[in-house]
């Protein structure tokens, strides 16, 4: 059995282990860990003095930075819960946050990149803050917020540390909203032994452990992906250079000047980083672990990745559930293997298990089916919604994802697509990504997304394409590409050729909007 860690107690044991190694670098600012401890101590006094106590929640609206590291330490040193918010929320979705959570504390960057955090706040209804009673800014620049009373966070960070008692390893301190379709997003809770551990197994299964490595942290703390990133080298005594905001030109230079060896990314942001690289600048960089999520050619990337930089491209499994880098592929694995989402799960004690949606039997290996979970890493439930945990965790701990994907012979299991992506085509299930594939092996096709929809005569896959540069996509010549590799019943009905794939940006990254490319496929179906 692991020994448990809290979050304040991983600390003070790095501050006494190696307090003069860098854990954090923000700008011009760097703290070692032995300084980051010191600041997570004063600021955890700051937030006892104006009243934070253990089981109350305060909302993080921030930049990645030391501050913001150090407001999630500090509230979990008095048991209190952290309630992470995207830096790119606006009214309604900052409103549904602080009303749900009865947050008490809002912390804010007043005129960070000209987000109007406070005209914002401003647009909220009274009656949705009235648990607030205090607004932290972490700027420089003064602000008075229009509700409660507006504290510094360099006066938090000056107030002198008084003496805690142990923090229980078992309290919840961190809550990700989910980014699913309901009208209100699900509120993810997860407690402190939870996020240690999983940094300690995330961080040694992806080389964090190197005496040498050093993180770059561009993906925003804000969603899972960037904050189990950070966690996996805090936990594992590591730094990480931080960016507050990513720039394929400012990560450049930061890769260079700090010798980083590791980062994660979604695919976007790889393709612009090597767009941009300069001869050089990439040498330090060992590992980069990817998600897919814009629709770029995953295999392509990785192959492009080793052939211009030398960089091993590793695929990754993750949600706010299970924690980001739940999984990862094998660094040793062929390209084609590396460039898939999934893998072995990272803690020993993880385990996956692919089951039929109707039954609940579990499949064989190379049938496709739903994702189950289960690990170390695991919520502790979705905040004040026991139903709704009840109804995603079985009553002996199995997780289910919502998501579709088959186990690999080997023990990896590859994520397929949302359940709500994958499409029953002539009585089977089938991955929109297997008809994905075959397209984008033919020469005139860069990139390409599939959706299912209902025809007159049944449910039937659209794919929509991105043409190479310098060539045409004729429709008829790929219906006619994936007749010759595929079942009559998987090929695609039209393949409606587009410059570009409706997206969304989130905390976690920028997605395919898979519903809007189903609209417009319904639509095209019609006009056919």
């Amino acid at each position: 059995m692991k020994q448990a860690e809290s979050l304040p107690g991983l600390l003070s044991r790095l501050a006494a282990e190696q307090p003069h190694d860098i854990a954090l670098v923000d700008g011009s600012r760097s703290v070692n860990f032995k300084e980051l401890e010191e600041e997570v101590s004063r600021v955890a006094a700051g937030l006892a003095s104006i009243g934070i106590t253990k089981g109350d929640r305060i909302a993080v609206w921030l930049p990645n930075g030391i501050p913001m590291a150090a407001l999630v330490f500090g509230a979990a040193r008095l048991g209190a819960i952290s309630v992470i918010v995207n830096t790119r929320y606006q009214k309604t979705e900052l409103e549904g946050l602080l009303k749900r959570t009865r947050a008490k504390l809002l912390a804010i960057a007043a005129g960070f990149r000209g987000i109007p955090f406070l005209d914002i706040l401003s647009a909220v209804p009274a009656g949705s803050l009235s648990s607030l009673t205090h607004v932290v800014n972490c700027s420089i620049k003064p602000a008075t917020a229009p509700v409660g009373e507006t504290v510094s966070y360099s006066t938090l960070a000056a107030t002198a540390p008084g003496a805690l008692p142990p923090v229980d390893p078992a309290l919840p301190c961190a809550m990700f909203a989910t980014s699913g379709t309901t009208r209100a997003p699900k509120l993810v809770m997860h407690c402190q032994r939870a996020i240690v551990q999983h940094g300690k197994d995330s961080g040694s299964a992806l080389g964090y452990t190197d005496a040498d490595a050093v993180m770059l942290g561009a993906l925003p703390l804000c969603g899972v992906f960037g904050f189990s990133q950070l966690m996996g080298a805090l936990a594992n005594g590591r730094p990480t250079i931080l960016m507050d905001a990513f720039n394929s030109s400012d990560a450049l230079e930061l890769i260079e000047r700090h010798k980083a060896t590791h980062f994660n990314a979604t695919d976007d942001m790889i393709v612009r980083i090597l767009d941009e690289a300069k001869p050089g600048q990439l040498a330090s960089l060992r590992e980069v672990g990817f998600a897919s999520f814009s629709g770029t050619n995953a295999e392509a990337l990785v192959e492009r990745a080793e052939r211009e930089a030398g960089v091993i491209l590793r695929g990754l499994f993750g949600m706010s559930e299970l924690q980001a880098l739940f999984a990862a592929q094998p660094a040793g694995l062929p390209r084609l293997e590396r460039a898939k989402p999934g893998g072995h799960p990272v803690s020993s004690e993880g385990r996956a298990r692919v089951c039929d949606p109707e039954t609940g039997a579990e499949l064989p290996v190379g049938e496709m089916g739903a994702l189950q979970f289960r690990g170390p890493s695991q919520f502790v439930g979705y905040f004040e919604d026991p139903d709704a945990t009840a109804a995603a965790v079985s009553e002996d701990g199995w997780f289910s994802a919502g998501d579709a994907g088959v186990m690999e012979p080997d023990g990896r299991f590859h994520f397929k697509g949302r359940m709500g992506d994958t499409m029953r085509l002539g009585g089977f299930l089938v991955s929109p990504r297997e008809i994905e594939g075959v397209l984008e092996d033919h020469a005139d096709v860069a990139s390409a997304q599939v959706v299912g929809v209902q025809a007159s005569d049944g449910p039937v896959a659209v794919a929509f394409v991105i043409a190479a540069t310098g060539r045409t996509a004729d429709p008829e010549a790929l219906r006619a590409h994936c007749v010759a590799q595929l079942a009559k019943y998987k090929v695609p009905r039209l393949v409606l050729p587009v410059t570009e794939f409706a997206t969304v940006t989130g905390p976690n990254g920028t997605k395919v909007q898979k519903q809007k490319l189903r609209e417009m496929a319904e639509a095209a179906l019609k006009g056919a």
